[in-house]
């Protein structure tokens, strides 16, 4: 599998790295031209951080840094190939992001982005057109038509009351959004929390304590780790300093790599569910976490919760693809403006009439109040979830005009009434202008199945393997001497959600088996 690391460059030379980097395949497009490399003096600036351009390599190293080569880190997809893409640090207008976003949709399977809105609290930002499109061409057409998978790190904006839904590139349908956790298994200070997250994952302690993730800097000193920096490690290629939602979500980034290599077939959109769904609650004892209508679990600082490789890449194997996206919306769009109270709430209903499957769910809102940060906005599913899209924090900014997004509804069905609230919290009164709720999934039909192994034996004829599915679905059992080559077994119409399949072919050597789903 391929990652695009879309970033301020990465250093290509690494020896960790260099057998990563796919030929030729990079770019700079901040200077345009061919040369992906970071760029900078050596040494730290008045503020103490690196001249030269560090992030795209610790970026990288986490990805997907070489393993079994004897020397650094192992990335969490240590056979994945690297595309490097350098953007970020200055300047990039619209036209470069949706370049960047966009660069060899024939070969890049996962784009990494560890970037986005200012983390200050204040700013709401969206990708341009061009950049929305880009991504949007980018599900379409990417992998042979099941689309590139977009990674975005939720933002580092947590200790300034920021939330990952102010950034529209994080809470788009079409990205996933990560947020960091802490060695404790806690969100990190610093991570953002949102309804727009879809899952979190170990990155660095709080930003008062250390280590941070293990991962590849820049050669020599010109990185996060210099000579002059005493609680780093001695070899100054690498640091243990790195770390923030930029570290979380290329962790993701790899996990993603070894799912697609599990199973090549899966679509953007099963990628995303299998994440929500195979996700293990973490910091347990957070009283944030509920159960939606659905049977599925979320929190606002972690979405569905921790990433776990292990039963991601299982569920993986025996997926079956998710039918057609399909979408039904509501919307208000009247003359007369609507007074949203001082210390009081507007209630706006956006009913929906059609049977839909919730994967995504946004909300457009547009209103005029002297003082955001004293809005509440929380919009209600039909079965009564609840998700927190803007909160009451210190933003004196007028006005607002944004495309929120969330994952709690997933898996919940979209009929019936939906309810957009909105509390003022401070002495100003405001008015809402317009807001169209837009919710995307499948048909109530199209549920996700998958097939597993559940239990395995030797019996005097050969093997017998437990398999668990859906009544009706088709399961074919492979084996496999290598865990390269597989060889069909039986393929067969689970009659329960429990069957018995038995191999029979004399056992020479390793044996491995898996399961995935048969076709008609």
């Amino acid at each position: 599998m391929t990652l695009s690391v879309v970033d301020d460059g990465v250093e290509t030379t690494h020896p960790d790295l260099a057998d990563r980097i796919v030929p030729n395949s990079g770019f700079d497009y901040r200077d345009n031209d061919a040369s992906p490399e970071p760029e900078g003096d050596a040494g730290p600036n008045d503020e103490g951080n690196p001249k030269a351009d560090s992030h795209g390599t610790a970026v990288a190293g986490v990805a997907a840094a070489t393993g079994n080569n004897g020397v650094g880190v192992a990335g969490a997809a240590y056979r994945a190939r690297l595309v490097p893409i350098r953007l970020i640090g200055g300047n990039a207008g619209d036209d470069q992001e949706a370049q960047a976003l966009g660069h060899r949709l024939d070969i890049v399977h996962v784009s990494n982005n560890s970037w986005g809105a200012a983390d200050d609290g204040k700013t709401v930002n969206a990708p341009g057109p061009l950049a929305e499109a880009a991504i949007d061409a980018g599900l379409r057409q990417g992998r042979g038509g099941r689309g590139t998978i977009y990674v975005w790190s939720a933002g580092n904006g947590g200790n300034a009351s920021d939330n990952a839904n102010n950034d529209g590139y994080a809470n788009a349908p079409g990205t996933i959004a990560v947020g960091a956790l802490n060695d404790l298994g806690r969100r990190a200070d610093y991570s953002e929390p949102g309804a727009c997250l879809v899952v979190s994952a170990p990155s660095g302690n709080d930003g008062a304590r250390s280590p941070g993730s293990l991962t590849t800097d820049l050669l020599g000193d010109r990185g996060y780790n210099r000579a002059d920096v005493a609680t780093d490690l001695p070899d100054v290629d690498y640091t243990s300093t790195f770390n923030g939602t930029s570290s979380a979500a290329p962790l993701v980034s790899g996990v993603i790599a070894l799912m697609l290599q599990a199973n090549p077939e899966l679509g953007w959109r099963d990628v995303q569910e299998i994440l929500v769904r195979s996700a293990a609650k973490t910091d347990t004892a957070n009283p944030g976490w509920f159960t939606n209508a659905a049977g599925l679990r979320f929190n606002h600082e972690f979405g569905a919760g921790r990433i776990d490789a292990g039963e991601a890449v299982r569920m993986s194997v025996g997926w079956t693809r998710l039918g057609a996206r399909i979408s039904a919306s509501a919307a208000k769009l009247t003359e007369d403006l609507v007074p949203i109270p001082s210390g009081g709430v507007l209630e706006q209903t956006l009913p929906i009439t059609q049977d839909l499957r919730v994967e995504h769910a946004t909300l457009q809102v547009e209103l005029s109040h002297p003082s955001r940060g004293e809005l509440a906005i929380e919009l209600v599913s039909p079965s009564g979830t609840v998700s927190r899209l803007f909160e009451p924090h210190a933003d004196p900014t007028a006005d607002l005009s944004h495309r929120f997004g969330s994952t709690f509804q997933w898996g919940e069905n979209a009929r019936g009434v939906w309810r957009l609230r909105i509390r003022g919290t401070g002495a100003a009164a405001g008015t809402l202008r317009t807001c169209r709720l837009e919710t995307f999934g499948t048909a109530i039909a199209s549920q996700p199945t998958t097939v597993r192994i559940a239990a395995l034996g030797q019996a005097a004829e050969g093997f017998r393997i437990r398999v668990e599915g859906a009544a009706g679905q088709r399961a074919k059992l492979q084996r496999s001497s290598d865990l390269v080559t597989w060889t069909d077994v039986v393929t067969q119409v689970l009659s329960t959600g429990s069957t018995e399949l038995l191999d029979t072919a004399p056992v020479s050597g390793a044996r491995f088996y898996r399961v995935v789903p048969g076709t008609p």
